[in-house]
């Protein structure tokens, strides 16, 4: 017996669609933007990946080109990964959230 571990990137699916949400008035709206930014993968494409990972016996492997970037920066060293991240917050105007206290 052969396990493995499928790290899916954004995929296309009626979730979203179906979900509840907080502002009911801006379900579509969110729907579309995960679609658009966010879930590249059709359902068919996702699960000829997954039949294409598990063909290679590994232990896991990633599916599609965000969870293949997600792996990869989580592999850099943490001081790394923050500056980039506060980076992306400050170049969006935004405030990053509150670290964890010292």
């Amino acid at each position: 017996m052969h396990v493995c571990c499928a790290y899916l990137g954004g995929t296309r699916t009626g979730i979203m669609r179906s979900a509840s949400y907080a502002d009911p008035s801006r379900a579509g709206t969110i729907a579309r933007r995960l679609d658009d930014r966010v879930a590249r993968l059709s359902t068919r494409e996702a699960a000829l990946g997954i039949l294409r990972g598990v063909d290679t016996g590994k232990a896991y492997f990633t599916v599609g080109r965000d969870a293949t970037a997600a792996r990869m920066l989580t592999r850099l060293p943490r001081p790394i990964l923050d500056t980039m991240v506060l980076r992306r917050f400050r170049s969006t105007g935004q405030d990053p959230p509150p670290g964890p206290a010292p």
